[in-house]
């Protein structure tokens, strides 16, 4: 399976997109609706986990604060192969094969980052079953 993570300023403008809008399904009754939940997961989290700080609780516990990379809104759209369409547009900001990254290949098929960036990052959430080494610096 393919994932194309769109990347954009917020989930308006996402709707508003003439590629990725046809993915959210309005609920014809002014206002509702929802992404594809066959295809689709919105508001992807992306971040450093080398950034990460830790707080403490009242009881003297710590936790983990994940900060955000950036404040884009993200989605990802997965298809059988690479959708031309997705890949094109401006927003698509990363497409990877999700086969190939569970088998320990190349998998990054297109990227506006570089590899070496993309080593450090970590997105969440992804599709089940998924095995990308997001945030494995190597």
């Amino acid at each position: 399976m393919i994932d194309h993570l769109m990347t954009f300023s917020s989930e308006a403008a996402a709707k508003a997109d003439p590629v990725v809008g046809p993915y959210w399904i309005d609920d014809g009754q002014g206002g509702g609706g929802a992404w594809r939940g066959d295809c689709c997961i919105p508001g992807i989290f992306a971040w450093r986990p080398a950034d990460q700080t830790v707080g403490t609780l009242p009881d003297g516990g710590t936790y983990s604060i994940r900060h955000p990379y950036d404040g884009n809104w993200r989605l990802v759209i997965a298809h059988p192969q690479p959708n031309p369409v997705l890949c094109a547009s401006p927003a698509c900001h990363l497409v990877t094969d999700r086969d190939a990254a569970a088998a320990r290949q190349q998998f990054v098929l297109q990227s506006v980052l570089s590899a070496a960036e993309l080593a450090t990052l970590a997105l969440e959430p992804v599709f089940a079953g998924s095995n990308y080494p997001f945030g494995v610096e190597s």
